[in-house]
């Protein structure tokens, strides 16, 4: 199906069913990145009846191309659901594994402010499993610590240009593409901070 087919039906592409689901939330619950819906006028930032947006669902699953998509079509990184929880919030209550460490540097690079508690005062529960104990201290110190001038202008550049980014790979030179676009290195240096302590 494709999108001449969907808008000559008349598909509306923001309907909800009882548990307020769109067809871009199901589509992100399985995984699905086709931009079908996204490209007709799915709002990636439609939240259903739990306050879960389909980023922040991209996000609980883990998926770096699905939260890529969405960002590229306006997904709020920043929105948080019911509970007060945002995307890095969500990720962060899955685990935290180093196999997923773009993804995770990502989105500590583009949420702000960068709190890593919900309404109620809690710390996703990944921080509180002795597995990821080498992470906890590293982690709350870096929502101690203001962010630099470079990183809040880098993820304000991502959040704004991120939709024309192969525009910007003809235009920027290739270092300063692949900063702005690519290179997501908070997690080494949480990781390399701990090591020289």
């Amino acid at each position: 199906m494709d999108e001449d087919t969907l808008t000559s039906f008349g598909a509306k592409v923001d309907v909800v069913d009882d548990a307020g689901m769109t067809p871009l939330h199901k589509a992100a619950g399985t995984l699905n990145k086709d931009i079908i819906l996204l490209k007709c006028g799915a709002d990636p930032n439609k939240c259903n009846n739990q306050g879960l947006t389909p980023l922040q669902e991209a996000c609980q699953m883990g998926c770096s191309e699905l939260v890529d998509l969405l960002l590229i079509y306006g997904g709020n990184i920043n929105k948080v659901n019911k509970a007060g929880e945002n995307s890095l919030f969500i990720f962060l209550n899955r685990g935290i594994t180093l196999t997923n460490n773009k993804l995770l540097s990502k989105l500590f690079g583009l949420t702000s402010p960068l709190i890593f508690h919900n309404k109620s005062g809690q710390l996703p529960s990944s921080l509180s499993l002795p597995c990821s104990s080498k992470f906890k201290g590293p982690i709350l110190r870096l929502a101690q610590d203001p962010r630099s001038l470079k990183s809040i202008c880098k993820a304000f550049i991502y959040l704004q240009h991120v939709q024309n980014r192969e525009e910007w790979r003809q235009i920027l030179p290739t270092i300063l593409y692949e900063f702005v676009f690519n290179k997501w290195d908070i997690l080494d240096k949480i990781l390399l901070d701990r090591s020289g302590r």
